[in-house]
């Protein structure tokens, strides 16, 4: 099943974070600070959400979020739109 936001379903950015902390820890060692920026960050990308500049999309299998993908364009203008918050698990 593809999500995207305006299919929104409960704890999805929590998903979407531990994907990144379990990925990035187990690569790089990242640990609390990564975690807390992602968190933030992609919170604060949720709160100006605006549909006519941005999305968010996750694959979910049996529950699992197993794959994300954001793209901001609140820059876009100044800097051009971001690609943010990719991941895809290996399983």
């Amino acid at each position: 099943m593809i999500v995207n936001f305006s299919q929104y379903m409960l704890g999805l950015l929590g998903r979407i974070t531990e994907q990144h902390v379990l990925y990035y820890n187990r690569h790089w060692g990242f640990g609390l600070f990564f975690e807390a920026e992602v968190t933030v960050e992609l919170a604060d990308f949720m709160r100006r959400f605006d549909s006519n500049r941005d999305g968010l999309w996750a694959t979910i299998v049996d529950d699992h979020v197993i794959g994300a993908i954001a793209v901001s364009g609140r820059d876009a203008e100044k800097i051009g739109a971001r690609l943010r918050w990719l991941i895809i698990t290996a399983e």
